[in-house]
């Protein structure tokens, strides 16, 4: 669509430009666009070579409070990281999110000893888990490696990764 055109030349007039408010607005829109507006401006970044500097500001929101900003992140990275974000994307793999359910105006309505009341009732908290299937994806691209969302068995395989082979530093006589 024509609207879609006008974004796409845009993030690429902002990524050739190089500028630093430039690089942070298509990382923004990276964050909260539509799912296409968020390729075309990832795309952008990593054409034009800004994906090692903006790496930083999407590592972030792999600790955000809104889901939808973990999983935005976890794509973002898979698609411009590289081993450095291996262990903050190991670690958001499932993350705990806590948000309000009902409350006043929930529109309920009850029957309670033959009357009716419009529901008043108090917000409740929910604390939920999620398995972020952006970012395993993401871990699944950097790494080839795919333990699902067990972040142990992940955290293992990074360890014997990052830790070196045994030398042996004796001189045969």
């Amino acid at each position: 669509d024509t609207m879609f055109a006008v974004r796409e030349v845009l993030a690429e007039l902002l990524a050739k430009s190089g500028r630093s408010d430039a690089v942070r607005a298509l990382v923004e829109a990276a964050m909260t666009g539509s799912r296409d507006l968020q390729m075309e401006c990832l795309r952008q970044l990593e054409k034009h070579g800004h994906a090692g500097a903006v790496v930083g500001q999407f590592l972030p929101h792999l600790q955000s409070e809104r889901n939808q900003l973990v999983r935005r992140a976890g794509y973002a990275l898979g698609v411009l990281g590289g081993d450095e974000v291996v262990l903050p994307l190991i670690r958001a793999l499932r993350t705990t999110h806590t948000f309000l359910v009902g409350g006043a105006g929930d529109g309920r309505i009850n029957l309670r000893n033959g009357g009716l009341s419009a529901g008043q009732t108090k917000p409740k908290k929910v604390t939920q888990a999620k398995s972020n299937r952006e970012v395993r994806s993401a871990l699944v691209k950097l790494t080839g490696a795919d333990f699902e969302y067990d972040e142990q068995q992940w955290l293992r395989w990074y360890a014997r990764r990052a830790t070196p082979p045994n030398l042996d530093l004796r001189r045969d006589e």
